[in-house]
């Protein structure tokens, strides 16, 4: 393809490279235009790894050549075989040294459009003291051909082809981060992946096989890079890394390596000797050369605290030191109350313990709060009480020492003598114990179980105020804590007393102090600064409290890009200064991401940040299990770059934190994040604080959501579920359930209320039938009494007819007889009137006469008789039939009134059912009635009325009543958490009360009429109140300090916060 000479250019007194195309190419028609084209794109390359173009030309028999600079030095493929030679492979450092180099030259040619193809060892070189040179940018482009099988021509090389160029595609900028995948695998394990005794092997092989694992060729290399090593040498240019500096970036970040090393030249084992050009390549003769010197380590800690380790480099704070060395010695308890960012951790870490140290009699033991302070205690105990046991046990003893404590089995007190017994073992005298609580603020911020809380700090209190009585003492409690939670520590009256003559405050340094903290570092290391920049940086720093971390980031920084030893004006200003040294390095490592990562990355930083309602943003303690499996490769990357810390905490599990609170106030992108995200993260520290209330009632169902949080929560978990953690979306999950089943109870309630109400109505409509039919009974009972008096009378009537019956029956009996007589007369008349028939009419006529007065009464007598009969038998039928209407009369009645009284209670019962909650003591006297009204008549008492009385029971069980307002109550509240209720009333005031004591907290007094409204922020920090003469007044709702007045116009009527309480609605008089 072409041939390299060494030449001598005389008018310019110095050596070139002769870079000499073979004749065939010029039979080629197209090969001239592009020779021409592409050696005046690579002539325009000016890059301190790409070799320099000087000239190109064709002379007159078709020789096309190009004029490059002359690189003294080895290639790559001679520093590999002499390495495999002495058996000295490349280092970590010395990979990345390499790759980085290649990368910034392959992403300049990229950006100008310029793709080289054919990236491998043998087109890299090494000069003796400067940068690797990379060279034949443009030759595949110039040849203008990729593989034949045909010809068997190839341009590129098959060790180090990519797969689409194996393909015969036209290759990309991602075919040149492949080909650098390639050239790491061998820097770290000395040969390529791939072999095979035929180019067509090595294509098939880099097309169709992936990269065997690292340890198949060398053992001990991080897995992290393995990771990074895979994604260059994807088979997909897609899934490769976007551009080299991507690659190299990641590279750096998995082998843990500094900027600062990167700007070194990796040493070279074998160096070329000046040869006389020849007509052919100048050979390269291996000879042995120096090793790489060792780099100063930086003096400053950029983001991370100072530790014990870095004492030799803390400086600007002697002063305080002493101070805080003598109260530690003096007190039982010393406060360091400061600022974020103000140094409180370094100074107690760096400063004070070194020089305990050296006090043989000290025991010291840190911890930090977190959201178990117990668990942390005891993890800090259970280190000094058996400092030589395993992680496993270490974890084991923890959590039994924790759990005792948290019941109280032992007390700490008894815990700090075992301590001070087991140090007076090996060593002899009065024993000191110190215990540092560093970040004493978690016990605030992560700590939501004020109970916990509570007994915690009675627990540390109860031993520091025993101290303070002791001639002398053996423990001293020792706690850094932020200013801004002063507040919150002053509100516990036995730990606001324990601060008294307590507190040390740490305040911003003064100009000395920083300009001591600036250089003195620096100059123990044997740099310096250039004139005048020590003051620039103290002008930039200002006194602002917090800009500390700043100050060392941006020194770390400088660090850095140092020149020499001098630490230079010109790095200052390329890092951005103070203010944007911390921004542009979290966007440089960001920038190097992949899209999917940069998503996760988002994901992962507003987890660690709790969003501030009125405050300032503060970092978190996110957990592995909150940020998911998936994710934490990535927080180790971050990790690694010291974006974010990664630890565990007491329980044993993996924690992650940003490094410092300065990174959330000073980047952007992270601001700008927590600003789109801030609703749902306010949220979702709320739905953390129920989850973990839920956990400390081991899992009750009283724990769980219900109403409107719930809806809140499943709307988030649809929008934002891959930002939940399983523990999240199952309490969620399990709230959901819980309301399926509580709406389902309350809907069989309904229907059973409703088929008893329903049974109810057809009983009180079945009483009241009754009650009818009783009156009608008793009216007919009553007809009956008067139908029995008449029968009576008639009885007698009738009694008195059959005795006149009977009389009258003698009478006719007698009749009978003289009729019978009469009618002997007649006979003897009739036969003297026969006899005496023809001597007189008169005679005859008195005998018919005689005759038919004798017929008249026989008959009358007869009819006498029959109804004197029928009269006896009547009066016995009414008298039995009265006897029995009386008595079913009175059973009716009987009946009427027990279903009547039924009803009754029934009423009663189902009307103390509905004032459980409005009125419970009118409900449980409507109960009691309900029964009584039964109880009474020595009747069964319906169920519903035993049900009324039972819950009417429980509900009017009232705790307490809070009295103290003069005039009618208006609006009541309760606090987000439940601990406080707020009223408002018509005598212009507002209450605020412990929820749990009924005691009055305070009373908000300003507004000048009635107060009709009153209501909690959501987050519980803020009590508003709503008054008639327009005024809304927003509270401190801890202190019940006034924070600001609101003018709504009108007489405000009611009033509600949003869901992440930065807005506050009112409803006003004049329908506004």
């Amino acid at each position: 393809m072409a041939r390299v000479y060494k030449a001598y250019q005389s008018n310019l007194d110095r050596y070139v490279a002769l870079k000499v195309m073979h004749s065939y190419l010029s039979e080629e028609e197209e090969f001239v235009g592009r020779f021409k084209q592409e050696a005046a794109a690579v002539a325009r390359l000016r890059q301190t790894h790409i070799v320099k173009v000087h000239d190109f030309d064709i002379e007159q028999d078709q020789i096309y050549y190009m004029v490059m600079e002359y690189i003294d030095g080895p290639t790559l493929k001679e520093e590999l075989d002499t390495r495999a030679i002495t058996n000295t492979p490349f280092t970590l450092t010395e990979a990345t040294q390499i790759i980085s180099s290649l990368a910034s030259a392959i992403d300049y040619a990229h950006a100008r459009n310029m793709v080289h193809r054919d990236i491998k060892p043998a087109n890299i070189m090494f000069t003796a003291d400067g940068p690797i040179i990379l060279t034949d940018f443009g030759i595949v482009r110039m040849i203008g051909a990729t593989y034949n099988t045909s010809t068997g021509f190839m341009a590129g090389t098959p060790a180090y082809m990519s797969p689409e160029q194996g393909r015969g595609e036209r290759g990309s900028s991602r075919s040149d981060i492949y080909s650098l995948g390639i050239i790491l695998f061998e820097l770290l394990t000395g040969q390529p992946p791939f072999e095979s005794d035929t180019p067509l092997g090595l294509i098939k092989q880099q097309i169709e096989l992936p990269p065997p694992p690292l340890s198949t060729f060398k053992q001990g290399i991080p897995l992290e890079i393995e990771e990074v090593l895979q994604k260059a040498l994807a088979k997909q240019p897609e899934n490769r890394y976007p551009t080299a500096h991507a690659f190299a970036k990641a590279l750096q970040i998995a082998c843990h390596v500094s900027s600062d090393i990167l700007l070194k030249p990796p040493p070279v084992k074998t160096i070329a000797l000046p040869k006389a050009a020849t007509d052919a390549a100048s050979p390269i003769t291996p000879v042995m050369a120096n090793e790489e010197t060792a780099v100063s380590t930086s003096p400053y800690r950029g983001l991370f605290a100072f530790g014990e380790e870095d004492a030799p480099y803390f400086f600007g704070r002697e002063t305080f030191t002493e101070q805080l060395i003598d109260a530690v010695q003096q007190q039982s308890m010393v406060a360091v109350i400061g600022p974020s960012g103000s140094g409180k951790s370094s100074v107690v870490i760096a400063g004070l313990l070194p020089h305990l140290r050296q006090q043989p009699n000290w025991s010291i033991a840190i911890m930090r709060p977190g959201s178990d302070p117990f668990q942390s205690l005891a993890a800090a105990c259970v280190g000094q009480l058996e400092p030589d046991i395993g992680r496993t046990q270490q974890l084991t003893r923890t959590g039994e020492l924790a759990h005792a404590l948290r019941q109280e089995h032992v007390h700490f007190p008894e815990v700090v003598n075992q301590i001070i017994q087991k140090k007076a073992e090996t060593v002899v005298g009065q024993q000191r114990f110190l215990l540092i609580v560093d970040q004493f603020e978690e016990i605030y911020t992560l700590c939501t179980n004020k109970q916990l809380r509570q007994q915690f700090l009675d627990e540390l209190l109860d031993l520091v105020d025993v101290q303070r009585f002791w001639l002398e003492s053996t423990f001293t409690l020792a706690i850094t804590l932020r200013t801004d939670f002063l507040g919150q520590a002053l509100r516990y009256r036995p730990f606001a007393d324990a601060l008294q003559g307590a507190d040390v405050k740490l305040g911003p340094m003064n100009r000395r102090e920083l300009q001591s903290a600036i250089a003195s570092p620096a100059r123990r290391q044997g740099f310096g600064f250039e004139t005048g920049l020590v003051a620039r940086i103290l002008d930039d720093v200002g006194d602002e409290p917090g800009n500390l971390p700043l100050l060392e980031f941006a020194l770390t920084s400088l660090w850095d890009n140092r020149e020499s030893e001098q630490l230079s004006h010109t790095a200052y200003e390329k890092i951005g200064a103070v203010e944007g040294a911390l921004a542009r390095y979290a966007d440089s490592i960001y920038s190097v991401m992949s899209q999917a990562e940069k998503n996760r990355a988002r994901q992962i930083f507003i987890q660690m940040v709790r969003p501030g309602s009125g405050t300032e943003d503060t970092r978190r303690l996110a957990t592995r299990e909150e940020l998911g499996p998936a994710n934490w490769k990535l927080v180790r990357q971050l990790a690694d770059a010291r974006l974010v810390v990664t630890n565990q905490n007491a329980h044993g599990e993996e924690t992650v934190e940003v490094v410092h609170e300065a990174l959330i106030r000073g980047w952007g992108r992270l601001r700008d994040w927590m600003d789109e995200d801030r609703t749902f993260r306010a949220w979702q520290e709320r739905l953390r604080s129920s989850l973990e209330q839920w956990s400390v009632t081991e899992h009750d169902e009283g724990g769980l959501l219900r109403g409107l949080p719930l809806t809140e929560a499943e709307s988030w978990m649809a929008e934002r579920r891959d930002h939940l953690s399983q523990a999240e979306l199952t309490f969620i999950q399990k709230s959901i359930n819980a309301q399926n089943r509580e709406r389902a109870r309350r809907l069989e309630a309904q229907e059973e209320q409703r088929r008893i109400k329903e049974q109810e109505r057809i009983e009180h409509e079945r009483a009241e039938e009754n009650a009818r039919r009783a009156e009608v009974s008793s009216r007919y009972a009553r007809r009956l009494t008067w139908l029995a008096g008449a029968l009576v009378i008639f009885m007698l009537i009738a009694l008195f007819a059959a005795f006149s019956a009977v009389e009258s029956r003698g009478a006719a009996e007698d009749s009978a007889a003289t009729a019978v007589a009469n009618e002997h007369a007649a006979e003897d008349a009739r036969l003297v009137a026969e006899d005496a028939r023809a001597t007189s009419d008169a005679n005859a006529l008195l005998l018919a006469t005689a005759e038919r007065i004798a017929a008249d009464e026989a008959e009358a007598a007869r009819e006498s008789a029959n109804v004197a009969v029928a009269a006896e038998a009547t009066a016995v039928y009414s008298a039995e039939e009265l006897a029995i209407a009386v008595d079913d009369a009175e059973v009716a009645r009987q009946d009427a009134e027990t279903q009547s009284r039924i009803a009754i209670s029934r009423e009663l019962a189902s009307a103390a059912l509905s004032q459980l909650t409005s009125d419970p003591q009118l409900a449980l006297l409507l109960a009691l009635e309900a029964a009584n009204i039964t109880l009474t008549a020595n009747e069964d008492t319906p169920a519903s009325t035993q049900d009324a009385l039972y819950q009417s029971l429980l509900a009017s069980q009232i705790r307490f009543s809070l009295s103290g307002h003069t005039d009618q109550l208006t609006s009541i509240a309760f606090s987000i958490d439940g601990s406080q209720v707020a009223t408002a009333a018509r005598d212009q005031t507002a209450k605020v009360w412990d929820a749990t004591t009924g005691q009055e907290l305070f009373s908000l007094d300003d507004h000048t009429r009635a107060v009709n409204s009153v209501t909690f922020s959501p987050d519980g920090n803020l009590l508003a109140t709503g008054g008639e003469e327009g005024f809304v007044i927003l509270w401190n709702a801890e202190t019940g300090a006034r924070i600001s007045v609101l003018n709504s116009g009108s007489s405000v009527i009611d009033m509600a916060f949003n869901p992440d309480g930065s807005r506050l609605v009112t409803v006003n008089r004049d329908k506004t």
